[in-house]
C-alpha cells in the first residue's frame, strides 16, 4: 500500500525567527577569511572605514574589527559598503539591508545552511552561502 500526496495541498507553516546583526557579520568575516577565497579577488574596507573612523574603530583591535563595526553600524543605522570583486571583476556593495535581505534569503531558499547559522553549527560553507546570498540574493559559486 502507497500513500499519495497531492503537493498542492499541502500547507506552509512560517515560523519567523530573530538574530542579531553581529550573528550574520562574524559569518561574513568568517567568508571574507576563507569560506569565499575561492571567487572572492578583493575586498575593500575602505567605504567602512573611512565613514566611521571615529567612533568604533578605535576602540578595536584589528582582527575583531570588521565584524564588530558592521554591526554597530547596523545597530545605529549607519549607512557602510564593503566593495567585493569576484572572479569576473564586477564590484558589489554591502549595506544593512541588503544584509537583512540576505539572510532572509538565505532563510527562504537555504534552509539547512540558515539552521547552521541559527544554532552556531556553521563554518566556512555557511559564511559563503550567507555572503552570496547577500551579495547575489543566490547562490552563484560553488
Amino acid at each position: 500500500m502507497s500513500i499519495m500526496t497531492d503537493e498542492s495541498t499541502l500547507k506552509t507553516i512560517v515560523v519567523k525567527t530573530s538574530m542579531e546583526f553581529s550573528r550574520a557579520t562574524d559569518l561574513m568575516v568568517g567568508a571574507f577569511e576563507g569560506g569565499s577565497n575561492y571567487w572572492i579577488k578583493s575586498i575593500d574596507w575602505g567605504g567602512l572605514q573611512g565613514k566611521h573612523s571615529i567612533s568604533p574603530w578605535k576602540h578595536q583591535k584589528l582582527g575583531e574589527t570588521y565584524s564588530a563595526v558592521m554591526s554597530w553600524c547596523c545597530i545605529h543605522g549607519k549607512d557602510f559598503w564593503v566593495e567585493v570583486e569576484d572572479d569576473d571583476r564586477e564590484r558589489h556593495n554591502i549595506t544593512p539591508a541588503n544584509i537583512e535581505r540576505g539572510v532572509q534569503t538565505m532563510a527562504d531558499s537555504f534552509p539547512r545552511h540558515f539552521n547552521d547559522m541559527v544554532k552556531e553549527n556553521d563554518d566556512a560553507t555557511t559564511s559563503d552561502v550567507l555572503l552570496q546570498c547577500i551579495l547575489f540574493n543566490d547562490v552563484v559559486f560553488g
